[in-house]
Order: structure tokens, then C-alpha cells, then sequence
């Protein structure tokens, strides 16, 4: 049985529901099953094939049907999908539309052989996202370095699929945008940061230090030294490096800029007494950082679900840690988004939904309790004699 079953049943129960918005939000969940994507599939609205089309579980059988399909905007959600198969992929790389063919050059799945075909294409678009993929084959690869184009180097310097030689080839060439694009490149190794930085005149511009700041490779010293730099967005990516040791973090969480304390509210090795603090932010961006770290101890979440800055609520609930005191407050938000959201997260339990419903029934926030409890009555936990009283009102049970 899969974990967190409620979640299951409450998008069977959206995806029949009479509301659009809550069909929609059953096909853009990751745990939304492929009976109901391909049952989605064989509507005519236009938005709802192109949810179930573009979701991991879209059935292969269903990426094949729609990938001949005469409208083009239904090939190219197929031409990214990364379960799409190889033979779809083959016959999309020929597709007539350059921007079939890109998505078909920069799918990871991809075949080499269809790679390879690619390298012919007449558009410069789908050169450039073909440099983009991260299993790009070595010769392909290799005839995108022939030409020296400048942006399908940058485009490799970004790609974690690029081998070191290549990397080190891409660093000589003399070009900043390049260097800076390899330096946040998350494959680059400890010795091809160095060699960027021996290689970079006069040091190097604030974007390769950004860059280079930002990567796990970053070496222990260079951290400590950037730190201090006067750029904001090199102490950022500092702050945000998971390999950026407690002090330093501690240190950049009192930062005078709220991008760079938001970063270092977003590290896991932030220490707890740092994230409380951090909660408290005058920024909402940076509490709304701290509601998203999956370090952040129980009581400082339930303490963000009362934050009047809807971004803090939003990411909160999103934190697959929250704690079931912060989602029976997130199940009345006044917002519908966050109080469906709240219903489908692994944690929200039945003994959960109960406790909502009965706190909401003798609170006197001003809520509307039929709108509040028609979206909860999708729960096994929402109390029956409720449900009666919903039917009785004349609101409607969930549909």
C-alpha cells in the first residue's frame, strides 16, 4: 500500500469532481495515477489533456496516440515528457515544427542515434537545447565544439553532462560568459574551479564568483573568503552552497541583505536557533525560506502557520515535515489554494481533519464554514454528522 492512502482517494475524488480547479490541481499532482490521466486524455478540454499529458504517470500507450497528433501544442508536451517513447522520439525529431524538435533535443531520454540526427537541424534553437542535454553522446558533443558558437558553449558549459576535458577545453577559451557558465556547472570538479580562477583576468568577474560560489565543489577556504565578499549575490550563493559549514551560515543569517539571510535560511546545516530567528524576519521571503526546511523543528513551523504573509503559508505547505498542528490551521487558510493543498499533504491524517472541523466549528474567525468544508468533506476523516449538514444546508456535498 502506498504511503500517506488519503492522498489517493482525495484526487480520485477531485479528478470526478463538478470543479474545474480541482480537476486540474488532481492532474498536477505527482501522486495523481495513470487510470485517471488517461481517462483525462479522452476529454476534449484543451488544458486538461495537456496536465495529464505532461505528467510522469501518463501511460506510454497515450504519449504514442498524442504524439501524431495533428495539433502541435499536444506533440510537444509528448516531445518533453521524459517516459516518452524512443520511437515517438525518432519520429518527433523530424517533426515540422522547430519547437517539436528542440523539446525532442534536450529530452534526457532521448536516444543517441536521434541525438546524432539532430545535429543536422537547420535551427540554431535546437542546437542549442541539444547542447543542454545531459546525455548529450561524447560526438555530438564534440562536433558542437568544432564551430566555436558562443552560446552553444555556454549552453555546454551549463550541462552537468559534460565530461571534465570538455569542461577544461570550455574554460580556455577566453570567454567570460563560458567560464561563468561552467562555474555554477553542479559537474565541475574542485580542480577545474581552480584552474577557472588561475585562467580568469584580474581574478575573476563578480558572475564566475557567483558562479563558482554557488558549487558544491567550492573549495572549504574559498567560502570563507567569499563570505566576506561586498557582492550580495556571491554571499548568497555562499549561504545557499550545501557545502557551507554552520558558521558561516550563522554568520550570513544576519546578513544586511534579505536575499542573502533567505539563502542561509534555506541550508539544513543552519543551526535551530538560527532558523527560530529567522522565522521572526521582517522579509516574508526569508520566513517563507525558513517554512520550507525540512530542519526546521515542529514548534517553528506551527508558529509560521499563523504568519499573515501568504508566501509563508504557501511554503509551508509544500514542507512534506509540517507538523499536524500547522496543517489543522492551514486546512481553515482563507485561501482555497493552501486549504487543498493542506488536504493532500502525507501528513494529514484523518485524526487531523477531524480536529480542524471541530476547532473551525466553535471558532469565530468569520469563515465560511460551508465553503471551508466542502473541499475537507473529500477526506475519509471529515466527520460524517457534518457531511449531513452540508447536505442539509443545501451547499452541496463535494462534487
Amino acid at each position: 500500500m502506498a504511503e500517506a492512502p488519503h492522498i489517493d482517494v482525495i484526487l480520485c475524488s477531485f479528478a470526478r469532481s463538478r470543479s474545474l480547479w480541482l480537476r486540474h490541481f488532481a492532474l498536477s499532482h505527482p501522486r495523481c495515477g495513470a487510470e485517471i490521466l488517461s481517462q483525462a486524455c479522452s476529454e476534449t478540454d484543451f488544458q486538461i489533456r495537456c496536465l495529464a499529458l505532461s505528467h510522469p504517470h501518463c501511460p506510454p500507450g497515450v504519449l504514442v496516440d498524442f504524439g501524431a497528433h495533428v495539433n502541435q501544442s499536444y506533440r510537444a508536451v509528448v516531445a518533453q515528457h521524459r517516459e516518452c517513447p524512443s520511437p515517438v522520439l525518432a519520429m518527433l525529431a523530424r517533426d515540422r515544427e522547430r519547437l517539436v524538435r528542440a523539446l525532442v533535443a534536450s529530452n534526457p531520454a532521448t536516444p543517441p542515434a536521434v541525438l546524432n540526427y539532430l545535429t543536422r537541424d537547420s535551427s540554431h534553437w535546437v542546437l542549442y537545447r541539444l547542447a543542454s542535454n545531459p546525455t548529450i553522446p561524447l560526438d555530438v558533443l564534440e562536433w558542437l565544439l568544432v564551430g566555436k558558437d558562443r552560446e552553444l558553449w555556454m549552453a555546454l558549459g551549463a550541462n552537468a553532462g559534460c565530461p571534465e576535458h570538455v569542461l577544461a577545453r570550455l574554460i580556455r577559451s577566453g570567454s567570460t560568459a563560458v567560464r561563468a557558465r561552467v562555474a555554477a556547472n553542479p559537474g565541475a570538479t574542485r580542480e577545474l574551479l581552480l584552474l577557472l580562477l588561475r585562467k580568469a583576468p584580474a581574478g575573476a568577474t563578480p558572475e564566475i564568483l557567483e558562479g563558482v560560489a554557488a558549487n558544491p565543489a567550492c573549495p572549504a577556504r574559498l567560502l570563507s573568503s567569499y563570505s566576506r565578499r561586498p557582492e550580495p549575490a556571491v554571499r548568497r550563493s555562499v549561504a545557499g552552497n550545501p557545502s557551507c559549514d554552520q558558521e558561516i551560515v550563522a554568520l550570513l543569517a544576519g546578513d544586511r541583505e534579505a536575499s542573502v539571510r533567505a539563502a542561509a535560511a534555506s541550508h539544513t546545516a543552519a543551526p535551530e536557533a538560527i532558523l527560530a530567528r529567522l522565522a521572526g524576519d521582517v522579509e516574508g521571503r526569508v520566513r517563507a525560506t525558513v517554512a520550507m526546511n525540512p530542519a526546521v523543528p515542529g514548534s517553528v513551523l506551527e508558529f509560521l502557520a499563523r504568519d499573515p504573509n501568504i508566501a509563508v503559508r504557501e511554503a509551508l505547505v509544500e514542507n512534506p515535515d509540517s507538523p499536524p498542528a500547522a496543517l489543522s490551521s492551514l486546512l481553515m487558510d482563507s485561501y482555497r489554494s493552501i486549504r487543498v493543498k493542506a488536504l493532500v499533504h502525507p501528513r494529514c491524517t484523518a485524526p487531523v481533519v477531524r480536529r480542524m472541523a471541530l476547532t473551525a466549528c466553535d471558532s469565530l474567525t468569520g469563515l465560511d464554514l460551508a465553503v471551508v468544508f466542502q473541499d475537507a468533506a473529500h477526506h475519509s476523516g471529515f466527520p460524517p454528522h457534518l457531511r449531513t449538514m452540508l447536505a442539509c444546508d443545501g451547499k452541496g456535498l463535494p462534487g
